[in-house]
C-alpha cells in the first residue's frame, strides 16, 4: 500500500496550477493595475512587466488578508460563499479603479 490514496493524473494537476494560478495572479494584477495604471502603456512605462510581475505577486495575498481580517474583527464566516465574494470584490473594485484612472488621465 504505498499510495493513501490514488495519484493524481497530469491533467488534474494542470488543472490544479491553472486554478492556483488564477486565484493569486489576477487579483494581484489587478490591484497592481489599479495602483500604477500608465505603466501598461508603452508611452509612459513606469514598471518593467518583471517589476509588475513581482508586484502581482506580492498584491496577490489582499484577499486572503481581508477574509482574515473580516473573520477576526467582524466575525464573518469563512467558506466558500464569502471567499468568492471577497475574490471578486476585490477584482472589480480594482479593475474599476483601473478603467477610471485611465479614462480620466489620472
Amino acid at each position: 500500500m504505498p499510495f493513501l490514496h490514488e495519484p493524481m493524473a497530469a491533467g488534474d494537476i494542470i488543472v490544479a496550477k491553472l486554478a492556483i494560478f488564477i486565484l493569486f495572479f489576477i487579483p494581484g494584477f489587478l490591484l497592481s493595475l489599479a495602483i500604477f495604471p500608465k505603466a501598461i502603456f508603452p508611452k509612459r512605462r513606469y514598471l518593467s512587466m518583471a517589476a509588475r510581475t513581482v508586484l502581482s505577486f506580492i498584491l496577490c495575498f489582499t484577499p486572503t488578508f481581508l477574509i482574515y481580517f473580516g473573520d477576526r474583527i467582524f466575525n464573518m464566516a469563512i467558506n466558500t460563499i464569502t471567499v468568492a465574494t471577497v475574490w471578486i470584490l476585490v477584482c472589480v473594485i480594482a479593475g474599476a479603479v483601473w478603467f477610471l484612472r485611465t479614462k480620466r488621465g489620472i
